[in-house]
């Protein structure tokens, strides 16, 4: 769980299962899949060319940069070029991290 620019974050895994975010920037009620790509600028291309909209909205998380897109229907997702793949959890091994909440 970290806690920084205004948003307070906790990362958590089911079993086997991927990581899910729990994040309280995001409203609620709502879900944001994020799918790793290796290539981001081409995978942004091809979805737009499908016809997904809003394909400009970058964000950078810890993993690395994110595209947040709409699908043809409304629905909200993001790809993820996952270039810091051991960002959260070093982090929050780090001591002198503040952000981490550790309790």
């Amino acid at each position: 769980r970290f806690q920084a620019f205004d948003a307070d974050v906790a990362g958590v895994r089911l079993g086997e299962g991927p990581m899910l975010l729990l994040a309280d920037h995001r409203p609620a009620p709502s879900v944001l899949p994020i799918f790793a790509v290796t290539d981001l600028e081409a995978a942004q291309e091809m979805l737009a060319a499908a016809g997904y909209t809003d394909t400009q909205t970058q964000v950078e998380v810890p993993d690395g940069p994110a595209l947040v897109l709409r699908d043809p229907s409304g629905n909200e997702l993001a790809l993820l070029h996952r270039v810091r793949p051991d960002a959260m959890p070093s982090s929050y091994q780090d001591p002198g991290n503040s952000s981490a909440v550790r309790n």
